[in-house]
């Protein structure tokens, strides 16, 4: 990654400025390390840190929604109920995995948190739902052992997605790919970026299980799957930058060096999981 890092920013001819943004969102990884031992550990460990994760989403976006002037109801009252609209979306998605509560109250608590989310702000807010849907997938997730690990690999994928996206973007540039939403993306570092979310899913797919490969049909079901994800994470990272520049930020808070915050790294993950959510569920 190191040598990567110095060959694109040579490359670019501004090794000072790339290498210096690059090592600062090296160091801001940093901060998801414990959730990453955690979900790693498995187990109830999994759920402790998917459930961390959620709060930390919920804090951060209620914090962003104050910041902005976009609740009905301002206040630490619409604040808390913000988070607890967050965690409970989380929380139904845990219950209706773990089968211990019938499926009509996982429906109800989803009707009251959609009524709630229109009450507390000034319109029905979509990204509010967009989220709320991510954090059930993520309590789905959160309880199966294979729901846990294909999370990890969805994680490669889409890390890698971002990082091959930034590199080539910088080295190539080109055409803009949605100048209005996010100037700084090109379509040269969309194409990037899905070639590496392509190169680490096919790697993931051959080391982690290389008898895939024996059923000529699964290895093209996989690669499209994987394709789908590089996809809908580039998607969910312009629907976020869309959002902030309807509400005139530049990032979700300044937490993370280099990153921003929570939030702007979770955004390839808003469609990306509940999608295998879904797909899980289906197969």
């Amino acid at each position: 990654a190191l040598a990567a890092i110095q060959f694109f920013a040579l490359l670019d001819n501004m090794h000072l400025r790339t290498a210096s943004d690059l090592y600062k969102r090296l160091i801001g990884t940093l901060v998801f390390i414990p959730f990453i031992v955690l979900i790693l550990l498995g187990g109830l460990f999994a759920t402790l840190g998917l459930a961390l994760l959620a709060l930390w989403l919920a804090v951060e976006f209620a914090v962003l929604m104050m910041r902005t002037d976009q609740l009905r109801y301002p206040g630490l009252t619409s604040k808390t109920a913000i988070i607890t609209l967050m965690i409970a979306s989380w929380g139904a998605g845990y219950i209706q995995s773990t089968e211990s509560y019938p499926y009509y109250w996982v429906m109800a608590s989803s009707l009251v948190a959609i009524i709630g989310v229109g009450i507390l702000f000034q319109r029905l807010n979509l990204f509010a739902l967009c989220l709320m849907g991510c954090l059930f997938a993520l309590g789905v997730l959160s309880v199966d052992k294979q729901g846990v690990e294909c999370l990890i690999f969805l994680a490669c994928i889409i890390t890698a997605s971002d990082v091959c996206a930034y590199l080539s973007g910088r080295a190539i540039g080109g055409a803009k790919l949605a100048p209005a939403v996010s100037p700084s993306k090109t379509w040269s570092g969309s194409a990037g970026g899905l070639i590496g979310a392509m190169v680490t899913g096919a790697a993931g797919l051959y080391f982690g299980d290389a008898m895939i490969f024996a059923d000529f049909a699964s290895v093209w079901i996989a690669m499209l799957a994987i394709i789908c994800a590089g996809i809908l994470g580039q998607a969910g990272d312009l629907y976020e930058s869309w959002y902030k520049r309807t509400l005139n930020v530049k990032d979700s808070s300044d937490l993370i060096p280099g990153h921003g915050g929570v939030l702007d790294r979770f955004d390839g993950y808003l469609f990306a999981v509940p999608v295998l959510a879904i797909w899980l569920s289906v197969n």
